[in-house]
């Protein structure tokens, strides 16, 4: 009997019921295609790997941390849009809570645009990308944070709004998940260029609720990695079980485990917190659309001295997470507002 428990705990968590209600409704009971079978046991497996990694998280003492989230930030060869990304988050997000980067610079002078960045943020810590190491170097940071709630960002995103972390933090994660992305605002999809089917949304206590299950595309994503905020352990732990190369890819595995998160509800300001600019693309694994004001040129305006002026974007009125703003810039001006140049 021991063999069923971590089954029987899975259906108490509804996680096989819901994968298995929905392939009846689609199937009607039919015979199982290969693919599909192969796909309904490895979410199985996955299911039972994770209630067993959730049993292991509560039979541990867990010491308390002074902050209620941390954040990771991918970035790559983008220095001057991670700059614009760490100045909107320290201005607009409280509490301070620590951030970190894993970064990759492809060439010496991109390198040497990210040392100037560490430079303006001494309190944020930098971890340099070994070469093929994506997947090694995220799993070494999670050991590190001792924050219960953790989210990611990547580096094209700038916030537009100011943000109380506290109040996202405080819902239970495993019946919600947090999105600093979404918004009444969100009515269209900018990477699949069509108008977004906007689910039935409940709004009190200046929070929006809807359930993810019933959402479609961005409204139906629960494991973006674009400022949805998870539980520590659990979203370490299902990254331990999946395969990756880079952030895409990384994104795609995490969705092995949506059934998982999609019974959960989504909790969002009325307006979006942040956005994506899609000003260009430095990764190879998904071919999406983009504007062409390439890294390249932006690293030479970081080599003139310049900065994006991000404050031109607050209270920016996006109508999707991501879209390709025309960028401005001003000369760069340090923490303590002097210019740097």
């Amino acid at each position: 009997m021991a063999l069923f428990a971590p089954i029987k705990n899975w259906f108490v968590l509804n996680t096989f019921g819901v994968a298995l209600n929905a392939f009846i409704k689609k199937r009607s009971l039919t015979l199982l295609e290969k693919k599909e079978l192969d796909r309904l046991l490895t979410q199985l497996e996955a299911g039972v790997a994770l209630q067993r990694a959730r049993a292991k998280h509560q039979s541990e003492p867990h010491p308390e941390s002074p902050h209620c989230a941390e954040a990771i930030v991918f970035s790559k060869d983008r220095a001057l849009q991670l700059h614009a990304l760490l100045s909107s988050f320290q201005e607009l997000l409280t509490p301070p809570i620590p951030i970190h980067v894993l970064y990759y610079a492809s060439t010496p002078e991109h390198g040497k645009a990210y040392k100037d960045v560490k430079t303006l943020f001494p309190t944020v810590r930098f971890i340099a990308q070994s070469s093929g190491a994506f997947r090694d170097d995220l799993l070494n940071i999670f050991p590190t944070i001792t924050a219960q709630r953790l989210f990611f960002l990547v580096d094209d995103i700038v916030f537009t709004g100011k943000t109380d972390l506290q109040e996202f933090c405080q819902y239970d994660t495993d019946a919600y998940v947090p999105s600093l992305r979404m918004g009444k605002n969100i009515t269209r999809s900018y990477t699949m260029q069509q108008d977004l089917s906007v689910p039935p949304l409940r709004e009190e206590t200046d929070h929006l609720f809807w359930q993810w299950e019933k959402g479609v595309h961005d409204w139906g994503y629960p494991l973006s990695v674009d400022g949805h905020i998870f539980a520590t352990w659990e979203i370490a732990a299902i990254t331990q079980l999946v395969s990756f190369k880079a952030p895409n890819s990384y994104e795609d595995a995490l969705q092995l485990f949506k059934p998982f998160f999609a019974c959960r509800a989504g909790i969002a300001s009325p307006k979006s917190r942040l956005v994506n600019i899609a000003c260009n693309k430095v990764q190879g694994e998904v071919d999406n659309i983009h504007g062409e004001m390439h890294q390249d040129f932006l690293l030479e305006q970081w080599q003139k001295g310049l900065q994006m002026d991000y404050h031109a974007l607050a209270g920016f009125q996006n109508d999707a997470p991501h879209a390709d703003i025309p960028l401005h810039f001003i000369p760069r001006v340090r923490q303590n507002g002097e210019n740097n140049v």
